[in-house]
């Protein structure tokens, strides 16, 4: 249910807006609106926030309470819809227990059934931890998973895209060793989607956003 409050952070509204893409997870869903997402992922518990206001809150929970499964789903920003915070990769990584539901390939699969185009990244330098993952047009087309200097997960062909930017996790390597990096990620993604590093060259984005309790966690 959509709280019935003024959005969060009428201050920030004509603000430049903030960039994102280091330290975080993030999704990119094309030709759709903050509405449909919010459909599609089932949220209920729905509060609209100004877009500097609602990244800064995912951003600054992390550190101050990093339980917490909030996200941010953006304004319509260049033809995307963007739904940003670290507990994102929850779902995408396996549990302790095995949990079949938890896991990137389902993950990807549930969201195939609402969106048609759509990229997710994940980049965390401190734990050397990326992730990238690829849908057009309905057809699932990469995903590539790595953690602490191997390749945790991979599905699908490598798209030319990675190859261009030598991320080939089986092509020979100076001193055999493959290494992804965040800039990797932001390169990766400025080939297959909306580079959110450069949303502060944009326009302040005036129509709210929303920050959401991501669903598969009892309140």
């Amino acid at each position: 249910m959509t709280k019935d409050t003024p959005p969060i952070g009428e201050e920030t509204r004509f603000e430049t807006p903030d960039s994102f893409g280091y330290k975080t997870s993030w999704l990119a869903i094309a030709g759709t609106s903050p509405q449909t997402v919010i459909e599609a992922f089932g949220f209920e518990e729905i509060y609209p926030a100004y877009y500097n206001a609602g990244l800064l809150f995912v951003e600054e929970q992390r550190f101050t309470q990093p339980q917490e499964p909030y996200v941010f789903v953006t304004p319509s920003i260049e033809g995307h819809v963007f739904v940003i915070g670290n507990r994102l990769l929850d779902k995408a990584l396996p549990t302790p227990d095995e949990n079949p539901n938890h896991n990137m390939l389902t993950f990807i699969e549930e969201l195939m059934q609402h969106f048609q185009n759509f990229s997710f990244f994940f980049s965390y330098r401190v734990s050397d931890g990326y992730a990238w993952a690829r849908v057009k047009d309905g057809h699932l087309q990469r995903i590539m998973m790595y953690y602490d200097s191997e390749t945790s997960f991979e599905y699908g062909d490598l798209t030319p895209e990675e190859i261009a930017l030598n991320l080939d996790p089986h092509a020979p390597h100076p001193d055999d060793f493959f290494n992804v990096d965040e800039d990797h990620v932001i390169e990766l993604v400025k080939r297959w989607s909306f580079d959110p590093t450069t949303i502060r060259d944009l326009p302040p984005l005036t129509e709210p956003g929303y920050v959401c309790r991501l669903p598969w966690y009892e309140a």
